[in-house]
């Protein structure tokens, strides 16, 4: 199965082969099916399995192995200054403000790092509100996102937000996981080195907001299938901390150590800031934005659940 542990190698390997791979892997893991098989981008093709749970019907996709540069390097750098200036036509001072003060000279995306990861499971969308209630109780009334600023629902409406309390009690009731960082930033990136999963333009920004529309997931996936990269605060398994110095190298969960503020990492967000008011929203987007779950905690948090693979 070493093919399946580097996705450049996983992307050349025969359909007999990976069909022989994943129906080995499927026949280890207790009450998963395999669902299909698609390539889901022209660019960069990669043929990326739809694992099923059979009690939830969760689809999971397997995401193959392999080693990435994580954070936020000079080539994003100059990608996001470029964008910005183009972005923000009226106050030319904004850029300097808003942009490189607040994220370029952050250091809470560096050092930036390799990290080598194994294969794993990854929900290819977020929890829904119905699946939560299938595993415990929850009340979707005890946060403001259907009423946010008085304004509509936010986008994708029956995606659950949920307390720190109630993650915890559906990671016991589900026994699947919560991924961690580099595995979140890795699947989201699927191989691309630019400021969102598409490029470093803002070109394909809407599609993040289809997940309604079942017929525009495709066109909503990334390269490895994922839907909703990015948008909602998904929650992750690692503590906060402040900078990536002394981060694990091999994708596990950073749990070592005293976050600063007693925080998890949640990674992307857009959505909790909806309606959109023009102030730069995109921003939570980037493949290498991380936050703490502070952030919103009145709305609650996403979950993307992950689930670990035997040793292969």
């Amino acid at each position: 199965m070493k093919e399946l542990h580097n996705a450049a190698q996983w992307a050349t390997a025969s359909k007999a082969r990976q069909d022989e791979i994943v129906n080995a892997l499927v026949w280890q893991l207790n009450g998963f099916e395999v669902a299909d098989a698609k390539t889901y981008t022209s660019e960069q093709p990669i043929r990326i399995f739809s694992i099923r749970e059979k009690a939830t019907g969760i689809v999971f996709l397997l995401i193959p192995g392999g080693t990435f540069m994580m954070g936020f390097d000079d080539t994003q750098k100059q990608a996001l200054v470029a964008l910005g200036r183009q972005v923000i036509k009226d106050d030319e001072q904004d850029v300097v403000d808003i942009i490189d003060d607040s994220f370029i000279n952050s250091n809470f995306w560096h050092p930036v790092h390799p990290v080598h990861l194994a294969p794993f499971l990854l929900a290819r969308f977020p929890l829904r509100w119905s699946e939560a209630n299938e595993l415990i109780s929850v009340d979707e009334s005890n946060f403001l996102y259907r009423d946010y600023l008085n304004g509509p629902p936010m986008p994708n409406a029956e995606v659950a937000y949920l307390s720190i309390e109630e993650v915890e009690a559906l990671l016991q009731a589900s026994g699947h996981v919560l991924p961690s960082e580099s595995q979140w930033e890795y699947a989201c990136r699927a191989g691309s080195t630019t400021l969102f999963f598409w490029g470093n333009d803002l070109s394909n920004l809407y599609l993040v907001e289809n997940f309604n529309n079942k017929a525009a997931n495709d066109a909503a996936s990334n390269r490895f299938g994922l839907v909703n990269m990015g948008f909602h605060g998904d929650i992750c398994a690692d503590i906060w901390h402040d900078n990536y110095e002394g981060a694990p190298s091999d994708g596990s969960p950073w749990l070592s150590g005293k976050s600063s503020n007693g925080e998890r990492v949640v990674r992307g967000g857009a959505a909790v800031v909806y309606p959109w008011q023009g102030c730069y929203e995109w921003l939570s987007m980037l493949s290498a934005l991380r936050s703490g779950s502070g952030a919103g905690e009145e709305l609650g948090v996403n979950v993307r659940l992950a689930h670990l693979l035997p040793m292969l």
